[in-house]
């Protein structure tokens, strides 16, 4: 992927022009998809991470180097504790339903619904023990540190912003002439960042005998906002990908009168930006007694971009839980 920095491109009116703004934008949705023109300068560069052959195989390659039994096309419905330590998820999907059982927790999610909900069941089963038993004055401070942990995840999850992702071929023709793969989009109040769609190699990009090519956008959150505000559902979908398949246009070929997008589409990305993050200075929670860590793009902002802070938190995650184990003898020292 190469990267532009902003100063290079001298048109002005290339890099706007693609609609009024409807209000004002948020620090985090400013144009600056992931931190990267702010992050960028002559002797530091924000990295770009792409995933070999594609984005498509970076998880099940990840988990192949590591010997990890993947389970795909999998929902989580809910996780329990057990008794006598451990994890039961439910699960229901293509390839798996039922319960799994597990010695320990990682979520590593978007969305810190997941992790504030599975905290709070932490919470309701430790006060049903608590009727059973008089807790201790640590116990009670200890409930009331995780419902305090509770709280700031479902304020950090509702200050997540919504933006609409959209998706349209070119004919190759026309897209072989950019010479870039992917671009922030600062001066747009629509689309704040448009790649070449390199992770849905599944889509055939032979359309009636052309040739095309895919490309994805990403608007603002106030374009999402003030159509969210007047539609719901189809019709909020339709009128985002009207609106980006024009400024998507105009932005890729200013020059170019008929380059209009074939099957463009858009879909709500409802959980799509954190404005704050926890603010901690780990890049993980962990909660040993549970064997229970959380990992996410919301739980530090020490980091540049999104990407960034979400692998670093997965890796410490994973780290943690390892040396758990370690210091119970459950696994060699090497691994």
């Amino acid at each position: 992927m190469r990267k532009q920095h902003p100063s290079d491109s001298g048109n002005k009116e290339d890099q706007a022009g693609d609609g009024e703004a409807v209000g004002a934008k948020s620090p985090t949705d400013s144009g600056d998809f992931c931190g990267f023109v702010t992050n960028y300068t002559d002797d530091k560069v924000t990295p770009t991470y792409v995933a070999v052959p594609n984005n498509e195989s970076l998880c099940p390659n990840i988990c192949q180097l590591a010997s990890i039994e993947q389970i795909s096309s999998t929902t989580v419905l809910g996780a329990q504790t057990k008794p006598e330590g451990g994890w039961v998820l439910n699960v229901d999907g293509d390839m798996q339903s039922g319960d799994l059982s597990f010695d320990a927790l990682i979520l590593a999610s978007h969305n810190p619904s997941l992790a504030a909900n599975t905290i709070d069941s932490i919470i309701q089963a430790e006060r049903m023990a608590s009727d059973a038993s008089p807790a201790d004055d640590a116990h009670s401070q200890l409930l009331e540190r995780l419902d305090n942990l509770v709280s700031d995840l479902y304020q950090t999850r509702d200050a997540k912003q919504p933006v609409f992702s959209w998706s349209g071929r070119f004919p190759t023709e026309l897209t072989q002439s950019l010479e870039f793969d992917a671009a922030s989009v600062p001066g747009s109040h629509v689309v704040q960042f448009v790649a070449r769609e390199s992770s849905k190699p599944q889509y055939l990009n032979d359309v009636g005998g052309e040739t095309t090519e895919i490309w994805t956008a990403i608007s603002t959150s106030v374009l999402a906002q003030d159509i969210l505000q007047r539609h719901s559902g189809r019709e909020a979908s339709e009128e985002a990908a009207t609106i980006m398949s024009q400024a998507v246009s105009q932005l890729l070929f200013p020059n170019e009168a008929n380059a209009t997008p074939q099957d463009a589409s858009a879909v709500r990305w409802g959980a799509a930006f954190t404005s704050p993050t926890l603010g901690l200075k780990e890049d993980s929670i962990f909660l040993n007694p549970w064997r229970l860590t959380i990992a996410g793009d919301f739980i530090s902002d020490t980091h540049p971009s999104p990407l960034e802070a979400a692998a670093l938190s997965g890796l410490e995650a994973g780290e943690r839980v390892a040396a758990m184990f370690q210091a119970m003898g459950s696994i060699p020292s090497q691994q």
